[in-house]
Order: C-alpha cells, then structure tokens, then sequence
C-alpha cells in the first residue's frame, strides 16, 4: 500500500490506470516496493511475490466491489459488538484475503 501510495505521489496518478502503461506501472511500482522494504529493514531476500504486484496493477487503483462490501461488514460488525458491549471484538490485527476468501486474527 505504502508503494502505491508513493506511486501516486510521484506518478499522480494511480498504478494501473493507464492501459498502455501497465507494465511500465509493474516496473515502477516493484522499485518504490523493494525501496520502501529497503527503509524499514525488511530482508531482500523475502520479495513480495509478482502476482501482487500484477493484481495492484490490474485493478488500476479502484477498489474491488466484494472485498470492500466484505470489509465493510466486519466493520460494522465490530462496531457493533463496542456499541452493544455484547460478544468479543476482534482482537489486535484482522487480515481479509480476498483471493482465496480467508481470514486470520493476528496478536502482536
């Protein structure tokens, strides 16, 4: 995200928008990637795998219908449970993969 947002500050525009640019975008955005995992120490060694970098490119910096309508509900969900004191909210990190419809709950 940190990359797509550096793209669009360098870029003005979002990665992907452009269909005859798109792989000039997969170019572009993998550097700002790999400098941004450089600035806070992530391992070179551990890439972001292409596939994501193709699928932030795709989807041209629009939001997909069903993961921001899945996104939504949980957090009405949660905003619920804090309101009505009733059940447990989520607990620290709540990770959504929309590719293969899974969810995690993380503890840091």
């Amino acid at each position: 995200f940190r990359a797509c947002q550096e793209f669009l500050r360098t870029q003005g525009r979002w990665p992907g928008e452009k269909d005859d640019l798109l792989s000039v975008d997969e170019g572009k955005l993998l550097q700002l990637l790999r400098s941004i995992q450089e600035d806070v120490g992530l391992p070179s060694d551990n890439p972001v795998p292409d596939m994501f970098i193709k699928d932030f490119v795709r989807y041209g910096g629009t939001e997909v219908p069903s993961v921001a309508a899945f996104s939504g509900g949980i957090a009405a969900h949660e905003c619920i449970k804090l309101i009505t004191c009733q059940y447990v909210p989520v607990d620290n990190c709540f990770i959504y993969n929309g590719g293969s419809q899974l969810t995690s709950v993380y503890k840091f």
